[in-house]
């Protein structure tokens, strides 16, 4: 079944949960209502495979509404704390995690889900985020982590900035002619930083195999992701530069164009 396809079938679920709601006037729970509802729709966001979460939201909440019709006032209370209670558990876990994308949270919050540290979890966004918005990170970048170990004590900070090749000379670059350096040129780009960075904060930190963390990226690199509306904007914006290079313009610029919002996009080669 299709993100469409269970779309449409929210709308009308809202409309017939309105409809029996309003015979209630019971203005709390119809807001309530409508707040799962806007769950249900972010959950087509992070692929359908999240809806049992909100498909049990739905139950529970089912069960509150059955019980008003019912007039069984204690069973209404029951299932409304039980709502409540579960409820509170999956945003706690949301809280713990902030990315600037859907997918990339719904992986970590996934990872602390099966029992995984915070830098588990940041990790596995991490690497999400090298696929799904790489016109902002990417494998081939820095990694910079303040790190409070069981949420106490000193901050460690980690510096995984990449460093210039050791090769690299400025009287060299000047007899080529540069007298700065293009943001899209090869000599642009430090030794990376990023994988190492995981690596030697995972060691430390860690708890999941390296194999688990790194799994959701290579789903979405392999099997391809929905381009967001802000990855799309800024990829048109970019969309000068990417034409300039072969390899960049084959990837980035399918059919001569830079993708547009809701289309998928694959990096397999990544």
């Amino acid at each position: 079944r299709t993100p469409e396809v269970y779309a449409r079938e929210l709308e009308l679920g809202l409309e017939v949960h309105e409809v029996i709601l309003a015979a209630t006037h019971n203005a709390p729970l119809i807001e309530i209502t409508r707040r799962v509802y806007d769950q249900l729709r972010l959950a087509l966001w992070v692929e359908v495979r999240w809806i049992d979460q909100w498909t049990m939201a739905v139950a529970e909440h089912r069960a509150i509404v059955e019980a008003m019709l019912d007039r069984d006032a204690p069973r209404a209370m029951a299932a409304a704390r039980a709502h409540v209670r579960s409820s509170r558990d999956n945003m706690q876990m949301i809280r713990e995690v902030a990315t600037s994308h859907p997918l990339a949270t719904e992986a970590a919050i996934q990872v602390l889900r099966e029992g995984g540290s915070a830098m588990d979890a940041a990790i596995a966004g991490s690497a999400v985020m090298a696929v799904v918005e790489p016109q902002m990170t990417g494998i081939g970048g820095d990694c910079f982590a303040l790190v409070t170990p069981n949420g106490g004590g000193d901050v460690i900070a980690f510096n995984g900035s990449g460093r210039a090749p050791a090769a690299a000379s400025v009287d060299r670059l000047r007899e080529q002619g540069f007298t700065d350096i293009p943001v899209d040129s090869i000599h642009a780009v430090t030794l990376p930083g990023a994988i190492d960075g995981w690596f030697r904060l995972h060691g430390r930190f860690g708890r999941l195999d390296m194999a688990r963390l790194l799994q959701p990226a290579i789903g979405y690199a392999r099997n391809g992701y929905p381009v967001h509306a802000r990855v799309a904007r800024d990829w048109r914006k970019a969309r000068t530069h990417l034409a300039k290079r072969d390899a960049a313009r084959a990837l980035f610029l399918p059919d001569g164009e830079s993708p547009a919002e809701g289309m998928i996009h694959r990096q397999e080669r990544l």
